[in-house]
């Protein structure tokens, strides 16, 4: 079947190689690519290792691209060229355009399956933009087994079901954009339903299969989307074909007019793997109908026809009508989408803008949380259609909007009176010596007197026998126990009781005094502590006749 040239004013079709194997090492696998338009770009990667000119203009000497590797050119209106893979198949085989070309692909001794008797198929393909999702397959009249169905996927992550019974189906799934799968059919109605578009054939098998006479055949299966309401086809005469037929499949079952002649038909269900009906086949033989050449086809409803015929080792079949000007499905309420609605020529598929996801109804969409699978270093929160990182507290976001460095505190807001010590989420702040941090942390007092912990010592003037004393007291009403004590070596130790109306004045022993020079005297350390950690405070006597040599004793700190 050939079908018209039509620019879609896209800015790359994408079009996939459909053929199949053979038992011939000698028999080319093949893609025949006509320019529609001069300066026509082309990108193919071929599933197969393949032989080509280095300058398709020149026919210059061949190149081996292989397998998985790209080779480009141009090509012009009206030329064409040809490329295969001997003894291989070619099915998946990429070919990228940035204008419309006509692909035809096939094989020059095509065996379906691999067994004895070939024969020349070849099928233009459409671009990728007008496949479908929904197929509705009915199977050939006069084969005892078969047909196949060969599907390409037009994108990656593509799950599809194949059905042919009230029973349910199975399903299958094409990981990547040109993969293809095969499907057998035992003579039964069946349909294909996919999530993504996917092209589907239909291969007859060979003679030698056991399936009656017929050798191979391919034709392309439009999508229910592309069915349309009124078919002229032709039945061609071969002289070694006398049993010809059209199939009819439809989603709505009716009235079907010939030449506007009403016919009598049997109607066979086509279920999804739901067990739902989605859809009817009849199969119509040739001698039921005029032996005009051409025949208009009509119902109420869209359908597809899938003409036919087979002889001894010898076939024919092309699918007659599909609708290549369908109306744009999203200009009528959205095509039904939630968010976006994008035309795929006869078709659509509904989307959704970043940050959503298409539910499984196809239509709706719902909110990623991207925070199941984020890459924020600290803290995901999700956000309808988004979300955010943030940090922790001492942290501050980067540029970057997804990882945390530390905040310098101490220079960005330092709040300490004195000192600022920054460190990782935070910062200390510190007192100079002599100094107490208050319990704000931030700020510094000058230190009390009061105290639970006192190390003292002093100097005094004046002889060794001059008295040196001790002054402990306290603010509180209940005595406080108290300690006095020095280094093990000198062997002092006093225990002792104030409040606040008795201050308690200990003398301390001379033996802890120690002469400097002639007028400088100096006491051993001495540790005192409040046994009941109620704070005390002490005056130090040097000389009861020097007041000079008085002073307050300070805390610990």
């Amino acid at each position: 079947m050939a079908y018209p040239h039509q620019n879609l004013n896209l800015s790359e079709y994408q079009y996939y190689a459909v053929s199949t194997g053979t038992l011939v090492s000698t028999a080319l696998s093949e893609v025949l690519l006509v320019g529609n338009e001069d300066n026509t770009t082309v990108t193919v990667v071929p599933t197969q290792s393949v032989s080509v000119p280095i300058d398709i203009q020149t026919n210059s000497n061949n190149k081996t691209v292989t397998a998985g590797s790209s080779f480009n050119f141009t090509i012009h209106r009206m030329q064409t060229f040809l490329f295969g893979a001997l003894g291989h198949d070619i099915s998946g085989t990429s070919i990228v355009s940035n204008k419309p070309l006509t692909v035809i692909s096939g094989h020059e001794c095509s065996n379906v399956p691999l067994v004895p008797s070939c024969q020349h198929i070849a099928e233009q393909i459409l671009p990728t933009v007008i496949w479908g999702r929904e197929f509705l397959l009915t199977p050939y009249a006069t084969r005892s087994h078969g047909p196949y169905f060969k599907v390409v996927a037009a994108l990656g992550d593509t799950s599809l079901n194949f059905t042919c019974s009230a029973s349910g189906g199975n399903n299958f799934y094409l990981q990547n954009a040109g993969d293809v799968t095969t499907f057998y059919s035992s003579s039964s109605y069946c349909s294909i339903i996919s999530d993504k578009p996917v092209l589907v054939t239909q291969l007859g098998p060979s003679q030698s299969s056991g399936s009656g006479n017929g050798d191979p055949v391919i034709s392309l299966i439009p999508p229910i989307e592309l069915h349309q309401q009124n078919i002229t086809l032709v039945i061609p005469g071969f002289s070694s074909i006398t049993n010809n037929y059209i199939n009819i499949a439809t989603t709505t079952k009716g009235s079907l007019y010939i030449n506007g002649q009403l016919q009598l038909v049997t109607w066979n269900n086509i279920y999804n793997n739901m067990s739902s009906i989605i859809g009817y086949g009849t199969q119509i033989p040739f001698n039921t109908i005029s032996t005009s050449s051409s025949y208009t086809i009509s119902m109420q409803t869209g359908f597809t026809a899938l003409v036919y015929g087979f002889g001894s080792s010898h076939g024919y079949s092309y699918s007659a009508g599909i609708n290549l000007t369908g109306s744009d499905p999203c200009l009528s309420n959205n095509g039904g989408c939630d968010q976006l609605c994008t035309s795929t020529f006869g078709s659509y598929a509904c989307s959704c803008h970043p940050g959503f996801s298409l539910d499984l109804n196809g239509y709706n969409c719902s909110d990623i949380d991207e925070c199941a699978d984020s890459d924020c270093e600290h803290t995901c929160m999700n956000t309808i259609g988004s979300y955010s990182c943030l940090c922790n507290d001492g942290y501050s976001l980067d540029t970057n909007n997804r990882n945390c460095s530390d905040i310098d505190e101490c220079t960005d807001y330092n709040d300490c009176e004195h000192i600022c010590v920054n460190t990782i989420g935070n910062y200390s702040c510190l007192c100079h010596n002599g100094y107490n941090l208050d319990a704000n942390n931030r700020n510094c007092s000058e230190p009390t007197s009061y105290a639970t912990e006192f190390k003292v010592g002093f100097l005094r003037q004046f002889s060794s026998s001059s008295i040196m004393k001790m002054l402990v007291y306290t603010m509180s009403q209940e005595p406080v126990q108290f300690t006095i004590s020095s280094a093990s070596s000198y062997g002092f130790s006093y225990t002792g009781a104030t409040n606040i109306s008795s201050p308690n004045l200990v003398s301390i022993p001379s033996n802890l005094q120690v002469r400097e020079t002639s007028y400088s005297y100096r006491n051993v350390g001495l540790y005192v502590k409040s046994i009941s950690d109620v704070p005390i405070s002490i005056v130090l006597i040097g000389h009861t006749n020097a007041p000079r040599s008085t002073y307050l004793a300070l805390p610990c700190i």
